[in-house]
């Protein structure tokens, strides 16, 4: 099961080449495990870092939508948006037909956009910042919201700094690294890049670019589809009149696992959740 999982996040960049050459030498054997121990702790303390951080995901307390028109924010539970932190009536953001955003501050909320002490401004989204410019950021005591657009559809992304799962957050569990399961692979950049679309936790679809492939030894692949007991256990379907004297039924098996491999390559979460009985929609 985790040699299935682990070779759907080498796939993960969208396309992988296979290739029959096998390395002249393992990974492992050319990699000094102290330092690539000391490399992995690097990554994971940077991914705690950052999610830790006073703006990081651990931060994030609320996705509110808003609504065409006047949306008044505020803990309050008269407000058309109710927050979990912040002054009883912070203020009102209005979004226009057309997709313009534009915020006015209560009078006492202690409010700041971007920094600055004003009574009301437009707001830009995180999809219309450009170039070193980020979305225009309002700020009220240890929370703040910055408006994202999804498809069109807009929202308040609400953080707190003070939220307990930042406050509270006990860090990440790993298994201790191994330097046997490093594994080095050419890149092969796609020119131009390819396209990809990922579904989102908000039910949009993204579309994003792959720029290229990892080249693996098809050993790999094989490796990676054995069991625990070295065994290979495919549900592959094979058509054809077996009594046909004219019937190979070896060439009907490598094309079927030519087959398998490319569409493992094409979309990689999918044919593997069909190789473990999963529903392949629900991983792609």
């Amino acid at each position: 099961m985790f040699r299935h999982a682990f070779l759907a996040l080498a796939l993960f960049s969208g396309a992988a080449l296979v290739h029959a050459d096998s390395p002249a030498t393992s990974s492992s054997s050319v990699t000094d495990p102290a330092a690539y121990a000391q490399q992995i702790k690097q990554l994971r303390d940077a991914r705690v870092a950052r999610l830790t951080s006073p703006n990081g995901w651990l931060s994030l307390i609320g996705l509110e939508w808003l609504k065409v028109g006047a949306n008044r924010v505020g803990m309050a539970a008269d407000n058309d948006i109710v927050l979990k932190a912040g002054p009883a009536h912070l203020g009102t953001v209005t979004l226009g037909k057309d997709g313009s955003l534009h915020i006015a501050l209560a009078k006492d909320s202690g409010a700041t956009i971007d920094g600055k002490t004003v009574a009301d401004a437009a707001l830009i989204d995180d999809a219309h910042a450009t170039g070193t410019t980020d979305p225009t950021m309002v700020s009220f005591g240890h929370a703040n919201f910055y408006v994202i657009d999804r498809d069109g559809r807009k929202a308040l992304r609400v953080k707190d700094s003070d939220a307990e799962t930042r406050t509270h957050f006990l860090g990440l569990d790993y298994f201790p690294t191994d330097p046997s399961w490093r594994i080095t692979a050419d890149w092969v950049p796609f020119n131009p890049a390819h396209k990809m679309e990922i579904g989102s936790v908000i039910g949009t679809i993204d579309k994003v670019d792959v720029p290229g492939a990892f080249d693996l030894p098809l050993d790999l692949l094989i490796s990676l589809l054995k069991d625990d007991e070295g065994k290979i256990d495919l549900d592959i379907p094979i058509s054809g009149d077996v009594g046909d004297p004219q019937f190979d039924f070896g060439s009907v098996v490598a094309k079927e696992v030519a087959d398998l491999l490319g569409d493992i390559i094409a979309s990689p979460f999918k044919a593997l959740a069909g190789l473990l009985g999963g529903g392949g929609e629900a991983l792609d």
